[in-house]
């Protein structure tokens, strides 16, 4: 987590201070949860969501908990990119990066 920090402070700083940057975040419930196309519980599911973007770069990370009978499993997801349009394409590379507890 230190280096996804440290990740957006570098981009920060490195962009120019005339760009504007854009901070969001959101809260929710989900009625279900599913991972990679395979419906994995139907229940009520809360995540959070944070999201920031500078320049074309952009990071974020979001959470869910899972609760199910005597078992809790968190899903954690970071992720760090950049977009940018060339020649009229719209081209983005992105670092994900999820882990289930």
């Amino acid at each position: 987590m230190n280096n996804f920090i440290k990740a957006i402070a570098i981009v920060s700083l490195a962009t120019s201070s005339i760009t504007q940057a854009q901070l969001s975040a959101s809260v929710g419930l989900s009625s279900s949860y599913a991972f990679r196309g395979l419906n994995v519980i139907d229940r009520i599911v809360p995540s959070a969501e944070v999201k920031y973007n500078i320049a074309g770069f952009t990071a974020g990370a979001s959470r869910n908990q899972i609760d199910e009978d005597d078992e809790s499993i968190s899903g954690t997801d970071l992720n760090i990119g950049y977009a940018t349009d060339v020649a009229g394409q719209s081209i983005s590379i992105v670092y994900n990066d999820f882990s289930l507890s």
